[in-house]
């Protein structure tokens, strides 16, 4: 997976951390707002409860969700929703929801026979298959609520980027992220389900994503998309050559040639124009 450039790391995990305790605040106010509702409304429903009653279970319950947040957090950073993932995706959550509803079960039945001890009485049990329906329903939703959380800070990070200084691309492959100035990157090419980054110095990161999500992020850096399986940056061609039937050879930095088809007019005359604003020059990687 690819994302565009942004602020430094530190910048962007402190947005993404910032979003993420929205979302754990978004489900706290939620679940203090349903339980109470639910406690009101078995009341209502039961008037020769114990009117503590409802309230211990609701509110047990609830704090257990809380409680338990910072786990849905982890399991989605271990599983994000990704393209060509969702296997990975499903099963990391299949038996999150699982491992979920098994700590809020344990959690809300201890503190249940605590506090139903302190009064006096005993709490019988949960029933665990019933409990689990009710559990994936809202695992699936305050999932939902951080990944949305995550993708809006990461987005807020993106559209805080500083102008001064090199604009970075984060190259991520599952925990691993590559930092690189985007003037390093020379070209991208499609390799099946990946694409290959040619770097200045030679170095070629194997990235798991799709050529057309890169160049819709490097569209506005000024990359030009010069062959279905090719993206070059347009302050690395050295020269212009025509080859076979109406095509033409792109020489690149470093040696590399890559094809320019007759297909993408656009970039042949971005290309051939002169002063055409290109991206600033070149300092290679360490």
């Amino acid at each position: 997976m690819t994302e565009a450039f942004s602020r430094p790391p530190i910048t962007e995990a402190a947005a993404r951390r910032r979003a993420f305790f929205g979302g754990w605040a978004a489900i706290a106010l939620f679940m203090a707002l349903q339980t109470t509702a639910n406690a009101l409304s078995d009341l209502r429903d039961f008037p020769r409860l114990d009117p503590r009653e409802p309230f211990v279970w609701e509110y047990t319950s609830g704090l257990m969700v809380i409680v338990l947040v910072p786990l849905l957090g982890w399991l989605l950073r271990v599983a994000p929703p990704q393209p060509g993932r969702w296997l990975r995706f499903a099963l990391v959550h299949i038996a999150g929801s699982v491992a979920f509803s098994a700590l809020h079960v344990a959690g809300f039945v201890l503190l249940r026979k605590g506090l139903y001890a302190l009064a006096g009485t005993r709490y019988g049990g949960a029933d665990l298959l019933y409990e689990y329906r009710k559990d994936v329903v809202a695992y699936v939703g305050f999932v939902l609520i951080l990944a949305v959380a995550d993708w809006a800070g990461r987005l807020w990070a993106s559209n805080h980027a500083p102008v001064d200084g090199p604009r970075l691309y984060h190259l991520r492959d599952g925990a691993r992220v590559i930092r690189v100035p985007m003037t390093e990157i020379v070209a991208v090419t499609s390799a099946r389900n990946y694409v290959e980054f040619h770097l200045a110095g030679g170095k070629t990161p194997l990235v798991r994503e799709t050529l057309a999500k890169v160049e819709a992020d490097l569209a506005a850096a000024g990359f030009l998309r010069t062959h279905r399986s090719w993206l070059v940056n347009p302050a690395h061609v050295r020269a212009v050559t025509p080859a076979a039937a109406g095509d033409f050879r792109l020489e690149l930095d470093g040696g590399l040639t890559v094809p320019l088809s007759r297909r993408f007019p656009q970039a042949l005359e971005s290309l051939r124009t002169p002063g055409e604003p290109l991206v600033p020059p070149v300092v290679p990687l360490a």
